[in-house]
């Protein structure tokens, strides 16, 4: 069932104006099957640690490469993400669903940083506008591909735990170029983040001197973006 037609009410997830004739669950019910397949073991791990810093922090990194099409409707403004690809390189993967929606998460969080995230200031006094998430856009779940495609390169680490590697700031790191660069491939101009509707129409009115802009087609765009983040130990 589409997700707009399911509303959660009180902690019980039911079909929107039809929570009479349908099945009624509660979230909790509902949660705990869709993480099912999760890590359920846990361990304690006690001790004191030696004070002596690895030679290289090589866990800290890690690599990614994403890819977004995107559609840009030049009539409106409005970006819409149609398909994406991302790619990881964390070294040694010990639980790939874990680490596939860490992937999928970040690169949310990063889609969400150039097409709506962004705070607004009072120009007269400095107060911030959008102070609250009434204001303050964020990506929804019907923003984002559900069908995101997710694929690990596994390069065992020697220095992270069993040959591990961070998988953090990455995903979110490589959305950012990717959306804007596939952006830029449709309309053929860069465009200032957050790529809101009003900052597309006014970097195509730019880009085309004219305050009119012709009704077209929509565009596809792709861009891919490769990312290395690399740490040094730092020593007293």
């Amino acid at each position: 069932m589409p997700d707009d037609q399911l509303e959660i009410d009180d902690g019980i997830v039911q079909v929107r104006n039809y929570a009479n004739e349908h099945p009624r669950v509660p979230l909790e019910e509902m949660m705990n099957v869709l993480c099912s397949d999760s890590l359920s073991q846990t361990s304690v791990i006690t001790g004191r640690p030696n004070g002596v810093m690895p030679p290289t922090i090589a866990f800290a990194r890690q690599w990614a490469a994403q890819f977004a099409e995107v559609e840009v409707d030049i009539e409106t403004g409005e970006i819409k993400i149609i398909d994406y690809l991302a790619g990881q390189d964390s070294g040694t993967v010990m639980n790939p669903n874990v680490l596939k929606n860490q992937v999928i998460g970040g690169a949310i969080c990063g889609a969400g940083f150039v097409l709506y995230e962004g705070i607004e200031f009072d120009q007269n006094d400095g107060r911030i506008l959008n102070d609250s998430l009434l204001d303050y856009k964020v990506l929804r779940s019907g923003d984002f591909p559900s069908d995101v495609e997710v694929f690990f390169v596994e390069s065992e680490d020697p220095v992270g735990p069993f040959g591990a590697r961070g998988a953090g700031e990455s995903p979110a790191a490589a959305a950012g170029p990717a959306i804007c660069q596939a952006v830029h491939n449709a309309i053929g101009v860069w465009v200032d983040v957050p790529m809101t509707p009003e900052t597309v129409l006014k970097a195509l009115k730019m880009k085309s001197g004219d305050e009119s802009i012709s009704l077209l087609a929509s565009h596809l765009g792709f861009g891919q973006v490769n990312w290395e983040f690399l740490s040094d130990p730092c020593v007293d």
